[in-house]
């Protein structure tokens, strides 16, 4: 269950879309994290780390539009 401690909160969320939007470089990308999903709120951030992608990658701030636990 998602802890609402401000402290970071290590889960996986696989990645269900990775959609290119219109201006270069941005992306919408969309999580399979229903427990954060419950207490998310459009203009909160989450840190994202993909360790799989080169494991030296920091983590990045994403900003939250949209949450739907189902």
């Amino acid at each position: 269950a998602w802890n609402r401690n401000p402290v970071i909160q290590p889960f996986v969320a696989p990645i269900l879309e990775n959609r290119a939007l219109s201006a270069p470089g941005h992306h919408v990308l969309r999580f399979h994290a229903p427990d954060l999903a419950r207490d998310a709120r459009p203009g909160a951030f989450v840190a994202v780390h993909a360790p799989a992608v080169g494991g030296g990658l920091l983590r990045r701030p994403f900003s939250v539009y949209e949450a739907d636990p189902d």
